[in-house]
C-alpha cells in the first residue's frame, strides 16, 4: 500500500531536525548564557542578534517540514481510507504541528516587540529585572513558557512520525485494514464494506499503473 518516498521524507526530517534542535539550543544555551554578560543592557541585545541570524534557517526548516509531509500525505490515500487509526493519528500530528507554527510566530513577534523597546536592561534573555520596562518585561515572560514550548510540540510531531511510520508497517496495515473492516461491516453490513474494499483496490491498481 506504500510507497517510497525518500526525497520527501529526507526533506521533513532534516527541515523537522532544524526546527527542533535549534529551538532547544536556542532556549537552553543562547538564551541560558545571556546573564553571563556583565552589562545589563546587553544581556537582551546579544541573544537576540543570535536569533536573528537564526529566524531565516528556522523559517526555511519549517517550510521543509510542511513541503515533505504534503507530499507524504498526498501519496498515502490507501491508508488514510482503509486503515484503522491512521487518520486519526495524521490529524493528530497536523494538530500538533500547528501549534508548533503558531509557538513560533508568536516568539517571532515577541521578538520585534522587544527590538522595539530598544537597549533595556534585563536580568537575562527571558528574565526582566525590577529596571525593565513593564511592556519588555511581559514579552520576556511570554518567550520563557515559549521558548520550551516550541521544542516540546515539534520533538511531539517527531513521536507521531514515528508512529505513523510504525503504522505503515506491512504486518501493521494487515491489522488496521482487518480492523476497519469490521467496525464497517458492523455499521454499514457487507455491500458497503465490498464496494468500499473494490474502490480502493481500483484506486490502487490506477496509482501502480
Amino acid at each position: 500500500m506504500a510507497q517510497t518516498n525518500t526525497v520527501a521524507r529526507t526533506v521533513r526530517d532534516l527541515g523537522l531536525a532544524n526546527w527542533f534542535g535549534g529551538s532547544l539550543m536556542g532556549a537552553v544555551a543562547l538564551n541560558g548564557s545571556a546573564g553571563a554578560v556583565s552589562d545589563a543592557r546587553e544581556r537582551g541585545r546579544v541573544p537576540r542578534a543570535g536569533w536573528q541570524r537564526w529566524t531565516p534557517l528556522e523559517a526555511a526548516g519549517i517550510l521543509a517540514v510542511v513541503a515533505g509531509d504534503t507530499v507524504l500525505i498526498a501519496s498515502r490515500p490507501q491508508h488514510l481510507a482503509a486503515q484503522h487509526g491512521y487518520a486519526r493519528n495524521l490529524a493528530l500530528k497536523l494538530a500538533i504541528n500547528g501549534a508548533a507554527v503558531a509557538a513560533t510566530a508568536a516568539t517571532w513577534l515577541l521578538g520585534r516587540r522587544l527590538d522595539q523597546t530598544g537597549e533595556v536592561p534585563v536580568e537575562g534573555a527571558t528574565e526582566p529585572s525590577q529596571d525593565t520596562p513593564a511592556e519588555a518585561a511581559s514579552a520576556q515572560r511570554r518567550l520563557r513558557v515559549l521558548q520550551w514550548v516550541v521544542p516540546m510540540l515539534t520533538g511531539a510531531h517527531i513521536v507521531m512520525n514515528a508512529v505513523l511510520g510504525e503504522q505503515e508497517r506491512p504486518r501493521v496495515v494487515a491489522q488496521g485494514v482487518i480492523r476497519r473492516g469490521r467496525g464497517l461491516l458492523g455499521r454499514f453490513g457487507v455491500p458497503a464494506v465490498a464496494g468500499a474494499a473494490l474502490t480502493t483496490a481500483a484506486r490502487a491498481r490506477r496509482r501502480r499503473s
